[in-house]
């Protein structure tokens, strides 16, 4: 067998292992659902786990149970996200009992802080988004940084392709039971470059060519050497066009004082 029908019969095996992610208990996937637009609302929601032993809380069905995010004081509802909006969000917490606890998991590592989000909206589809907390664990406190980043990825059509949460600062804020702490969150959106590789005619099966790309599609960060380029263009426009304004408003004001000047000669 020639080397070109060996990888043209794995290429098309490969294809017909791959599906879609993420999709539905019955072979539901996100196409069949509405797009994101920009300023929607996103519900944030977190596993829900026992706070001496980290271990999930399961439904009838053996499913984990989430439940929403913390309620952040200022809003009096969950902390919430806004699609494709970068914002700074401040949600003050009350650190009682079983959230204290919570987080000592979360800083030892015991049991990871892990929430999810919907792909599409009303998708009952969901990315995770792990948040990695960090500080330190002492007998009567334990020290948390405050300022926490979440990385949101898109495909910049409406569809949430991934996300990731992690601590920026090298400060930390001391917390004992009852405290009453600032978190403050730096929400972050990145549009993705989908990559679509070109599917040989010969591999086409059972699916079209185009189901194949379609389950095959990644996508990858934006080339930011691009965006380098555009900044400096954008750089240099915007000088020519700040010369060219204050040259005008001199010229103009150099010929006004030289009209005056003139006016008094004649007087």
């Amino acid at each position: 067998m020639q080397l070109s029908s060996i990888l043209l019969f794995s290429a098309a095996s490969l294809a017909a292992q791959i599906e879609p992610y993420p999709k539905l208990d019955d072979g539901t996937t996100i196409e069949t659902f509405p797009l994101y637009h920009a300023e929607d609302q996103i519900a944030l929601e977190c596993s829900k786990r026992q706070i001496d032993t980290g271990e999930h809380f399961f439904n009838e069905k053996g499913d984990i149970i989430y439940i929403p995010f913390m309620d952040c004081q200022e809003t009096k509802k969950p902390l919430g996200l806004k699609y494709n909006v970068d914002e700074q969000i401040a949600c003050t917490v009350k650190f009682e009992d079983r959230l204290y606890h919570l987080f000592q998991l979360y800083l030892h590592q015991d049991a990871p802080f892990t929430c999810r989000i919907p792909v599409r909206p009303d998708s009952g589809l969901y990315i995770p988004l792990d948040i990695q907390v960090r500080g330190n664990i002492m007998e009567s406190h334990f020290d948390l940084d405050p300022n926490i980043a979440i990385q949101m990825f898109t495909d910049g059509d409406g569809t949430i392709i991934s996300s990731t949460s992690f601590s920026t600062s090298v400060n930390t804020t001391r917390i004992i039971i009852g405290d009453t702490v600032k978190l403050n969150f730096n929400v972050i959106w990145t549009s993705l470059k989908k990559i679509v590789p070109e599917i040989p005619e010969q591999t086409q099966t059972t699916q079209s060519k185009l189901e194949q790309q379609k389950y095959i599609t990644s996508y990858t960060l934006p080339d930011r050497r691009n965006q380098k380029v555009l900044y400096f263009f954008t750089a240099v426009i915007g000088a020519l066009i700040g010369s060219v304004v204050t040259t005008v408003f001199l010229y103009k004001r150099l010929n006004r004082k030289l009209r005056q000047s003139y006016s008094d000669k004649l007087e």
